[in-house]
């Protein structure tokens, strides 16, 4: 087996590698959104009990204190609530658009893995570059050559 098919092999092994694992990071990353979307909601919701029970002490004290004063704390209660549960939905859709975000990432690094893998020499490659492929595919004298004519003997 030529050096050139073994270091295909390996390329071609490590290009899986890194695949799986960017596909096992997206993976990783949309269960770590939807239990980042559950917390947020959890959280809210707790808040939203919070602010409840806030209200609920504040009305006893209205009523100790008057009308006037009951309606105040339940309007300031049931502000504290929406916010809350608004504070909620933010952090759930910000954990979703992380995770949108890393799962784009993934696949954009498994496309260029790819890319690499199958490119062909060309002139944006250094000379070490090209001399390193022609050693990889058996070409003599390479070490001599110049940066065209390793370009033509790649070809």
């Amino acid at each position: 087996m030529s050096i050139w098919k073994k270091l295909t092999g390996a390329a071609e092994k490590t290009a899986k590698d890194v695949e799986k694992k960017a596909a096992a990071l997206a993976k990783d990353a949309e269960k770590a959104a939807g239990q980042a979307a559950k917390d947020a909601t959890k959280f809210a919701k707790g808040l939203a009990d919070k602010a409840e029970d806030v209200a609920d002490d504040a009305k006893k004290a209205a009523i100790k204190a008057g009308k006037t004063a009951q309606v105040k704390a339940k309007a300031a209660a049931t502000d504290a609530k929406k916010k809350a549960t608004k504070v909620g939905k933010v952090v759930g859709k910000e954990a979703a658009v992380a995770a949108d975000a890393l799962k784009a990432s993934a696949a954009r690094a498994t496309k260029e893995v790819k890319k690499a893998l199958n490119a062909k020499p060309d002139a944006s490659w250094s000379v070490a570059d090209l001399k390193a492929a022609a050693k990889a595919k058996g070409v003599s004298g390479y070490s001599t050559m110049t940066k065209p004519q390793l370009l033509k003997a790649l070809k």
